[in-house]
């Protein structure tokens, strides 16, 4: 599982899209395997498959291997994934994956999704009251914010840095499904790092986003990155 990437790129000219047929682990040798074929495109090492797991939330899976499967006249493709700890195959084993059809990426340099999908245009406005408002400045994006050990702007918003923990993502997830209820603009990404690497929540939206994500998590301005304790 990586994280997204920072600056511009020069788009596809073709998408990549991989059809899970099944999926299972190699625990001896800490590899998550998916086994399919690819419906678009070619997969290579150094992508990464981006599983979604909510209406506005994906994981990235990192391809560390490609390999082409013949059995019983058959042939697939088994893409394989390292992982380091048992919480990460929890949550990998957990997926949704047999039948799906994944998106395919190139692999990115953290936390900045500006170059990623184009987000359609919702309005920027909050459906909350102004009382309403202020009591989510105090809530839980807020607090988010005070839990992050670093902070870094983005193209079109911010992205939070979290270190790794099961309760982390419990509260990123809770409170992202929060948070698209009253603001259908933002675009929500959670990134989880291989390893006991980092969480990352990034989030974007068209223009205008960033100044109210400024309001809402009390950014100073002008400011840069800050480091938490």
């Amino acid at each position: 599982m990586t994280s997204a990437g920072r600056g511009s790129r020069v788009p596809k000219q073709m998408p990549t899209r991989f059809q899970v047929k099944h999926s299972f682990a190699i625990e001896r040798r800490h590899l998550f395997v998916l086994v399919g074929t690819p419906v678009e495109g070619a997969v290579t090492v150094g992508m990464h498959a981006a599983v979604p797991v909510g209406p506005a939330v994906s994981l990235a899976i990192p391809i560390h291997g490609v390999e082409v499967v013949r059995r019983g006249g058959s042939e697939n493709v088994a893409l394989t994934s390292r992982y380091s700890r048992p919480e990460e195959l929890d949550v990998l084993r957990g997926l949704a994956l047999r039948g799906s059809i994944l998106e395919i990426d190139e692999e990115e340099e953290p936390a900045d999704t500006a170059a990623g999908p184009p987000i359609p245009a919702f309005p920027v406005a909050c459906t909350l009251s102004p009382e309403a408002l202020h009591e989510r400045q105090d809530g839980a994006l807020h607090d988010l914010r005070e839990r992050a050990t670093e902070l870094r702007e983005t193209a079109s918003g911010y992205s939070l840095r979290f270190p790794a923990s099961d309760e982390i993502l419990d509260d990123l997830v809770q409170v992202i499904q929060a948070e698209r209820k009253c603001c259908s603009f933002l675009r929500f990404a959670l990134v989880v790092t291989p390893g006991d690497g980092p969480v990352w929540l990034e989030l974007t939206g068209p223009e205008g986003t960033k100044e109210l994500l400024r309001g809402i998590l009390e950014i100073p301005e002008p400011w840069a990155d800050q480091v938490g304790p």
